[in-house]
């Protein structure tokens, strides 16, 4: 009697033991598997459009306006405005192109003649995800790219164009959502001290 017990007893874990193995070699539904995925997994490409203040040549003009003094009547300053496109490789990487455009103009006491400073800015970038929490993620990256100068001709009427390095180095930033996201970011270069928009993955 107690053998035949302990023989039913072995059998039930045996067969135990092989209905677990089956669970475990049947693969994971595309759906569980896609909900499991994080969302630079699952939304590899991203676009975005935002807005900056005190980019770089916003603060050199700033500065040279200041030693002028009295003679500048008004200052209009418009930008950077940024546009740009991410690509995510893996979960922690972002890389991918951007452009900027930045206006100021001065306006002079004098005559009141006005002059218009203008930036076109294209960098591609490369961003550093080293936290993301559930709905919140957290960033650096850097941008190097080329600024393309339009500014009043030195003598008559006119313009001139000149093409230097461009930069910009994001020291943190965040974005907040999934597949529609705010974003925020600060650093230093020819996006702003500070910049803010909102994106789009897909």
């Amino acid at each position: 009697m107690n053998k035949r017990i302990v023989l039913i007893a072995c059998t039930c874990l045996l067969s135990c033991q092989v209905l677990r193995a089956q669970d475990a070699e049947q693969p994971l539904p595309k759906q569980k598997v896609k909900q499991e995925l994080l969302p630079a997994q699952s939304q590899p490409h991203e676009v975005y459009l935002g807005y900056g203040i005190f980019s770089l040549p916003v603060m050199i003009h700033g500065l040279g306006d200041l030693i002028l003094g009295g003679s500048i009547r008004d200052i209009d300053v418009v930008g950077p405005v940024m546009a740009g496109y991410t690509y995510f490789p893996s979960r922690r990487i972002g890389v991918g192109l951007e452009a900027g455009y930045t206006t100021y103009t001065t306006s002079f006491r004098s005559d009141g003649e006005k002059e218009r400073n203008s930036y076109l800015v294209v960098m591609p970038h490369g961003e550093l995800y080293w936290a993301r929490l559930r709905g919140v993620e957290f960033f650096s990256g850097v941008k190097l790219g080329a600024c393309f100068i339009q500014r009043p001709a030195d003598y008559g009427s006119g313009s001139q164009h000149s093409i230097i390095p461009a930069f910009h180095f994001t020291t943190i930033g965040t974005r907040v959502g999934n597949i529609l996201g705010f974003y925020m970011d600060s650093g230093i270069g020819f996006d702003g001290l500070t910049n803010a928009g909102l994106s789009l993955r897909f």
